[in-house]
């Protein structure tokens, strides 16, 4: 069995938001990763399971400000006002929060004159958009949230293939 885990501490941020002066592109996350190992006496059997947690909660990624050398609603323009490549000019902080589970197993049988495998993987992984400013200004006019986004997946694959030391070498499967 392996076990291994991150931690990732961004709170102070690159940048300032130049409107409120709170920290931008700012975030905290953690992850744990293990895999557990399984063979028979025999060696005929093997089998694999992996898990992943990953947490996330920050603002990289959000929008924050228009582009470098633009300007946002009303003419505002965020070079004119000082601000930095990581600087901010949102009327509020961004923060979203990201989850992602996953588990994954491999087994493996030596049939003799060919070997079977399975590879199944489920993962889920959920965003939850607490509060973004879309419109990058200082003025109150197109923030969104709460909202969240899911996504699960299954997946599924059998293989069948020849003994290595097989005269004629081949291989079929399924995947869904």
């Amino acid at each position: 069995a392996t076990i291994a885990a991150f931690a990732s501490d961004q709170k102070d941020g690159r940048g300032r938001n130049i409107v409120n002066n709170h920290p931008t592109f700012r975030q905290y996350s953690w992850g744990v990763r293990s895999k557990l190992r399984w063979e028979s006496d025999s060696g005929d059997t093997s089998a694999m399971l992996i898990g992943d947690i990953q947490r996330s909660k920050g603002d990289i990624g959000m929008p924050s400000r228009v582009r470098p050398g633009t300007t946002s609603r009303n003419g505002y323009n965020p070079d004119a006002a000082g601000a930095g490549f990581y600087d901010g000019t949102a009327n509020s902080d961004s923060l979203g929060k990201r989850y992602y589970d996953q588990l994954s197993a491999k087994v493996r049988h030596d049939l003799g004159a060919a070997t079977f495998q399975s590879i199944s993987s489920y993962s889920k992984t959920r965003f939850l958009q607490i509060l973004q400013d879309n419109d990058g200004s200082p003025i109150n006019f197109f923030n969104a949230g709460p909202y969240q986004q899911y996504q699960i997946a299954f997946t599924q694959e059998f293989q069948l293939t020849a003994a290595p030391d097989s005269p004629i070498q081949w291989s079929m499967g399924t995947y869904y």
